[in-house]
């Protein structure tokens, strides 16, 4: 196939996927951290503490927006889905909180109730962050005993 024959399609495709994006890159980060520390980012979790993912965006343009975090647990399977709306007026930074707890029983009520921990939850675990549609960025930690 010549060059003459497929340049019509590249071109085609140049238009509709690069000019047709509105520019705007993500400024967006997210960390994950225990109880109400917000200021140290931790990686290593025990199997009943609460994962708080904190996502962070700055100069994102005025327009509504749908944020959305997909936990997978160490089999990748799909453990908890979360998703807010909102509405930024005039270009601004958004700040917002998802969190998961890995077993809603503790070690105590799992033990009257005779519920052992699954091997499921032991290990690296990821979170997928979505700001419409686009991934901002995973984020790896791991649980362990």
């Amino acid at each position: 196939m010549s060059i003459l024959k497929i340049g019509p399609f590249l071109l085609l495709f140049f238009f509709i996927f690069v000019l047709s994006s509105d520019g705007a890159e993500l400024n967006c980060s997210a960390r994950v951290f225990s109880g109400q520390d917000f200021m140290t980012p931790r990686s290593r979790f025990v199997i009943d503490e609460k994962v708080y993912l904190r996502a962070v965006c700055l100069d994102l343009p005025s327009g509504k927006y749908e944020m959305a975090a997909v936990w997978y647990n160490p089999l990748q399977q799909v453990q908890r889905q979360d998703k807010h709306s909102f509405y930024l007026k005039s270009v601004s930074g958004y700040s917002t909180f998802f969190w998961m707890k890995v077993l809603k029983k503790g070690p105590l009520r799992g033990a009257v109730s005779n519920s052992s921990y699954s091997a499921k939850y032991y290990g690296s675990w990821s979170v997928k962050l979505y700001l419409n549609q686009d991934v901002i960025e995973p984020v790896q930690f791991i649980v362990q005993e």
